[in-house]
């Protein structure tokens, strides 16, 4: 119960800090820019946690003569989701800030880029933390890849806000995404492996 309960709180700490990071080195324009982008990102949060709650209860089924290729089938869901999300962002994201938020803080498209990378690798871990590993008793992975995402991200953020403004910290988030799918991948692909056909 408590690694769970610090793998949430690890997560949130480099998840949380980008906003801040840019309000501390960048100026009140730029800070508005991108809290567009921010808020878009986060409303697309709301379809990887859809997406994962709807399959959850399927994948688990303990009386499934198919685990295997549930857990494929949730995961391949999840790298399409990630990749639309990537797409949406990368491509749209501009023009979908102008639209929601006003155009004198229309996002950046370097900024709404690595936002998409960012929920990339996000959407596409998602389902390894949810089905593979923390149900197998693998929290402690989880946490271990959340806190050295933590420990690099966030210093990365700061370096890139004050390098590169929106876009450093942008960057900052999605490498922080990328190292938690780097450092579970393996394991929840043993635990993937375990499993009956």
């Amino acid at each position: 119960m408590i690694i769970p309960a610090l793998v949430d709180m690890t997560g949130a700490t480099y998840a949380g800090t980008p906003l801040p990071i840019v309000s501390a080195t960048g100026s009140l324009l730029v800070t508005g820019m991108f809290a567009s982008a921010d808020k878009l990102y986060r409303y697309g949060m709301f379809g990887i946690s859809a997406l994962a709650n709807a399959l959850q209860a399927w994948v688990l089924d303990n009386s499934s003569l198919a685990p295997r290729r549930r857990q494929k089938a949730a995961m391949l869901a999840h790298i399409v989701l990630g990749f639309l999300g990537l797409t949406l962002l990368a491509f749209v994201g501009p023009v979908a800030t102008a639209f929601l938020f006003g155009a004198p803080v229309t996002a950046d498209g370097a900024v709404c880029a690595w936002f998409g990378v960012a929920y990339f690798f996000l959407s596409t871990a998602t389902p390894l933390m949810r089905n593979l590993l923390l149900p197998s008793g693998k929290a402690a992975v989880v946490l271990r890849a959340t806190l050295m995402s933590s420990l690099i991200g966030v210093p990365t953020m700061i370096v890139g806000g004050v390098l590169a403004g929106g876009a450093g910290v942008a960057f900052g988030l999605a490498l922080s995404e990328a190292l938690v799918l780097c450092n579970i991948l393996p394991e929840a692909l043993r635990q993937y492996r375990r499993l009956t056909r």
